[in-house]
Order: C-alpha cells, then structure tokens, then sequence
C-alpha cells in the first residue's frame, strides 16, 4: 500500500518512510479505538459558516460515548517550543472550523479535536485539543476576537459591516480637493 500511495502522490523512493508513519498512526489509541466504533475516514466537509464557505477533508471523525471527536494526522517534523506550540494553535483552529461545519451539518455537537502526530521513529503522539468549547466559541459569527488570538505578523482576512454614517459625496469619496470657502467664492466652493 505505501508503494502504491508514494506513486498516486509523485514521492517515489520514500515507501519506508510512508509505511512507518501510517504504522505510528495506525498503533494510535484514538484509531484503534475507531477500528471498533463509528467512524468515517477522509470526510468531505462543505459548509457556510458565517458568510464564508468551508471546505476541506476531515481526516477521522470518530463517534465517542461523548459525542465526535475529529482527528487531524500530522506527518510533519515539529521543532520543541514556540514552533510547537504555534503549529498545535493553528490546528487547533482549523479543527474547530471543521467542528463548527460539521455540527451544522449533522446536528450534532463535535465534542473535541485530537491531532495524531506520526512519527518514523516510533509510536503517534496524540494531542488533545485543549478548551476546545472556547476554540469553537472564537470562530462563531460575532464573537470578540483578542489580540492573543494571533502571531505577531500573521496575515487575517476581516469582513466587516458599515454602521452607516451616510453619502460621503465624490469629494470626500475620491479625494479630490474644493475651491476655496472664503474670499469671493460663495455660490461655487465644489465645482470643477
């Protein structure tokens, strides 16, 4: 199988590789305890939160006596620390998107994210997604977003609604320049 997946995705020569990180994920609890209950794997999720539609693939959502639980494998080498750190923040975000779609999609709630980070070396680590009731909270249309939320220098798109102060007009909305107010010129201060 990993001969054949390193094919479809164009990575030859990596097979090992591949075959050891599927054995970490697969020795995982959460996996093996999926292996025995409700799953789905690879799940297309499509959704409109907000006024923003989310798409994307679940990798794992696994029926817990709780509730779903989504599960995110992670292939990738993580430096200890803020590196660490900033990536599980991340994902933790992208998690609770994919939380909030599915909730609306199955109507049920998704009580945690876990991500399931492979290794070549050994078993999976897995990482519960701490607060995650506040990680769905902070995505939610109108909720207050913190500075702590973000990385100094990180780019976030924002949609915003006006709250009205009315027509501006052409001089003020393209900044162009009026005649002068004062000195002879009382019928004409905004003509060409």
């Amino acid at each position: 199988l990993a001969a054949a997946q390193c094919a479809a995705e164009g990575i030859i020569g990596l097979e090992p590789t591949v075959e050891s990180l599927a054995r970490s994920a697969l020795a995982a609890p959460v996996v093996r305890f999926a292996t025995t209950s409700e799953h789905h794997r690879e799940l297309f999720v499509a959704a409109t939160v907000g006024d923003r539609v989310l798409e994307g693939y679940v990798d794992l959502l696994v029926r817990t006596p709780d509730g779903y639980v989504i599960v995110d494998y992670k292939t990738d080498a993580w430096r200890r620390g803020a590196d660490r750190g900033e990536r599980i923040a991340r994902y933790r975000r992208q998690l609770a998107a994919y939380g909030l779609a599915l909730e609306r999609i199955v109507g049920e709630p998704v009580v945690g994210g876990m991500l399931v980070h492979c290794r070549t070396d050994g078993p999976a680590e897995e990482i519960p997604l701490t607060a995650w009731p506040e990680a769905l909270a902070e995505l939610k249309v109108g909720a207050e977003l913190k500075v702590d939320m973000f990385q100094v220098g990180q780019k976030v798109d924002v949609t915003g609604t006006s709250i009205g102060k009315g027509y501006a007009g052409v001089i003020k909305r393209y900044h162009f320049s009026s005649n002068r107010a004062s000195h002879g010129n009382s019928v004409s201060h905004n003509s060409p």
